[in-house]
């Protein structure tokens, strides 16, 4: 959610100070340092709202940003960091 729009996105990757979103039109008026929130929702967890900054942006496929998160909550911090250790040993394991 931004000033000017709200949708739902797939991330790219997520860390415990940030997320990567792929959105599939360009956003006029999303400049970098702008404010957003994000409903974030991890496989089998619950959605949890966190505030961020635009902080990257980049054209591939399609407009690519990234998001540092600023107000992260222990709890979710600690939901985050779990799901991408899982993540990093399921990758481990398949190879």
């Amino acid at each position: 959610m931004g000033e000017r729009f709200l949708d739902i996105f797939e991330a790219r990757d997520i860390s415990t100070t940030g997320v990567g979103i792929t959105v599939p039109y360009r956003f006029e008026g999303c400049e970098l340092g702008n404010p957003v929130e994000l409903v974030i929702t991890l496989p089998g967890g619950k959605p949890f709202l966190v505030k961020g900054n635009l902080v990257h942006r980049s054209k591939m496929e399609s407009e690519f940003f990234g998001v540092q998160f600023i107000d992260l909550g222990e709890t979710e911090r600690d939901q985050i960091a779990k799901f991408v250790d899982e993540r990093l040993r399921a990758d481990n394991d398949e190879t």
